[in-house]
């Protein structure tokens, strides 16, 4: 609208001489419809980037989550690999002998100890001790 009075202004007063370089609106008054217009255009502008922010904000807090679960799942990854070849090392170096060996000496520290037990040794197919606890 500036330019617009500028404009008009010069093709008036050039003729006389005059060149207007600038015009400059104050206190304009604009109708109730298009102040109202204005007004919900800069609502609506406002509600869309609060919105965007929110979504934003539940972006970064699900990306944070699914990462907090990779982490774990990777985790938990590497403690049962560790678990398996724990276990890979101990059954290949588990030999029948070895069991027997433990056996003998688990039934030795129980024939030591002051509770009263029964030992039966050399029952069941495997051949390790029986122990029956007297009542």
């Amino acid at each position: 609208m500036a330019d617009k009075l500028r404009n008009e202004l010069n093709k008036s007063l050039e003729p006389l001489g005059f060149i207007v370089d600038e015009s400059l609106l104050r206190n304009v008054i604009l109708p109730q419809t298009i102040q109202k217009a204005i007004e919900e255009k800069l609502e609506a502008q406002q509600a869309s980037q609060k919105q965007q922010f929110i979504n934003e904000k539940e972006r970064q807090a699900i990306s944070f989550e699914l990462e907090k679960a990779q982490q774990e799942a990777t985790r938990k990854k590497i403690e049962a690999q560790g678990v398996a070849d724990s276990q890979r090392l101990l059954s290949q170096g588990l030999t029948e002998q070895l069991i027997k060996l433990k056996a003998i000496e688990a039934t030795q520290k129980l024939a030591e100890s002051e509770n009263s037990k029964v030992i039966i040794i050399g029952g069941g197919e495997d051949k390790l001790p029986l122990l029956l606890q007297s009542p």
